[in-house]
C-alpha cells in the first residue's frame, strides 16, 4: 500500500543499490489497499525472468490469455516448463471422482469450500483444511489405545488421561475417576483395572464407549473406516510433522517441537538413547522454552490450542521431562515469549507489551 512504499522511498534514499522484484500480473490485493501502479512507475533498469520453473504449458498459456485483458500492464514476454500439463473444465465438483490420488482444491472464499468439505465427510475422505487435519490426532491415538485394552492389553497413565477427554463425567466413566488422582505418568492399566479402581463403565466398541465425541465427529470417522482407511495410516498422515524450533538444554539432552496444524504441536524428548516423544505435553501448543531460576529447571509458554485460545507457564526438570509442573495462568492474553531474570517472570505478547509476574525463588 502506499505507506508501504514511503518506507521504501525512505531505505532507498540511505542504500547504494535497491532491488524490488514483483509482477504487475498477480497485483490481487487491491481490495486491501495494494498500489500497483507506484510498482508500474517506477524508474531504472528493469529486468524480465522469463522462465517460468512451476508452470507447465496449458496452464501457462490460459493464463497469458487472462493477463492481457488487463488495462494497464508491463508488457513482457515468459516461457512454460516443457512439461505439457492438463487442464479441465467443470460445472460442478460432484462430477470429479477425488476418492484416489492427492488433490488441491483452491476457492476464492472459504464457503465455496464448505459442500466440498461436506462431500469429503460424506465419503469417509481424510483431507486437511486450512493446514488443520480433518481427524484429530489424539482421538486416533486413544481409539487406538482403547482397542488395545479391549485385547487385554496395558496402557499408560498418560495415555488414559488423554483417553478418557472422550468420555462424559458420569456418563461411561465416573466424575470422581475421569481425573485419575494420585496417578503418575508412569503408571500402566488394563481395561479391569480401569473398571475397579478408576470409574470406567463400559467396555464397548470406541464409537459406542467414547460418549464425548459429537456424532459429527463419530459419524466422520466410521465412515472413514467404511471405506477402508485405516487408522495408522491415517494416523501416519497426520503425524507428518515440521520440526520447527529446537532446543539443546544440556550437553547430552535436547527438546524438539513440531507442528502438524494450528493448534497442534509434538514434543520429543532427545538423549543418547534417541528419541521419545513426550506424551503428557500433548495437550498443549508449545509456544517457547526458556531456561527457568537454576540449572536443570526450564520454563515452558504455550496455549491450550483452542479458538479463544488460553495461555500458561509450566515448567519441567531435565530427569523427569514428562512431568510438567503448573507455575502461571495468563488467561486468553496472547503470549510469545518468555523469561526468567531476577527472581521475576517477564512474558512478551504479540503486541509488544511485557508482562511482568513476581515469583517466590524455589
Amino acid at each position: 500500500n502506499r505507506l508501504q512504499w514511503k518506507m521504501v522511498y525512505l531505505l532507498e534514499e540511505i542504500s547504494k543499490n535497491c532491488f524490488i522484484a514483483g509482477d504487475d500480473d498477480q497485483a490481487i490485493f487491491k481490495w486491501a489497499g495494494a498500489d500497483v501502479d507506484q510498482f508500474l512507475d517506477l524508474t531504472g533498469k528493469t529486468t524480465v525472468l522469463d522462465k517460468s520453473f512451476r508452470l507447465p504449458r496449458k496452464i501457462a498459456n490460459f493464463a497469458k490469455s487472462i493477463v492481457h485483458r488487463i488495462d494497464r500492464r508491463y508488457e513482457k514476454e515468459w516461457h512454460s516448463k516443457e512439461e505439457e500439463g492438463q487442464l479441465e473444465y467443470h460445472t460442478k465438483f460432484d462430477y470429479i471422482n477425488m476418492s484416489k490420488g492427492e488433490w488441491l482444491v483452491l476457492a476464492r472464499t472459504h464457503y465455496l469450500l464448505q459442500p466440498i468439505e461436506a462431500q469429503c465427510r460424506r465419503e469417509g475422505w481424510f483431507y486437511s483444511k486450512n493446514n488443520v487435519p480433518s481427524v484429530r490426532k489424539s482421538l486416533i491415538t486413544s481409539i487406538q489405545d482403547w482397542e488395545r485394552l479391549r485385547k487385554g492389553e496395558a496402557v499408560s497413565a498418560a495415555a488414559v488421561r488423554k483417553m478418557y477427554q472422550f468420555f462424559k463425567a458420569d456418563g461411561n466413566v465416573t466424575k470422581n475417576g475421569r481425573g485419575l488422582k494420585d496417578v503418575t505418568e508412569y503408571e500402566t492399566f488394563t481395561l479391569l483395572d480401569l473398571q475397579k479402581d478408576h470409574g470406567l463403565r463400559t467396555s464397548t466398541i470406541w464409537h459406542e464407549a467414547f460418549d464425548n465425541v459429537s456424532i459429527y465427529e463419530r459419524e466422520y470417522m466410521i465412515a472413514l473406516l467404511r471405506r477402508g482407511e485405516k487408522l495408522t495410516e491415517v494416523g501416519g498422515e497426520i503425524g507428518k510433522l515440521v520440526v520447527w524450533q529446537t532446543w539443546s538444554l544440556s550437553k547430552n539432552l535436547g527438546l524438539a517441537i513440531g507442528n502438524i496444524g494450528k493448534g497442534v504441536s509434538r514434543s520429543f524428548r532427545i538423549d543418547k538413547n534417541g528419541i521419545r516423544e513426550l506424551e503428557s505435553w500433548s495437550r498443549l501448543r508449545i509456544v517457547m522454552v526458556s531456561p527457568g531460576e537454576k540449572a536443570g529447571l526450564w520454563l515452558v509458554l504455550s496455549g491450550d490450542g483452542v479458538k479463544n485460545e488460553s495461555f500458561a507457564v509450566h515448567r519441567f526438570r531435565e530427569n523427569s521431562m514428562e512431568e510438567l509442573e503448573y507455575v502461571l495462568d495468563l488467561g486468553f492474553e496472547a503470549a510469545s515469549s518468555i523469561a526468567y531474570w531476577m527472581g521475576d517472570l517477564f512474558i512478551g505478547t504479540p503486541g509488544g507489551n511485557i508482562l511482568r509476574s513476581k515469583k517466590e525463588k524455589e
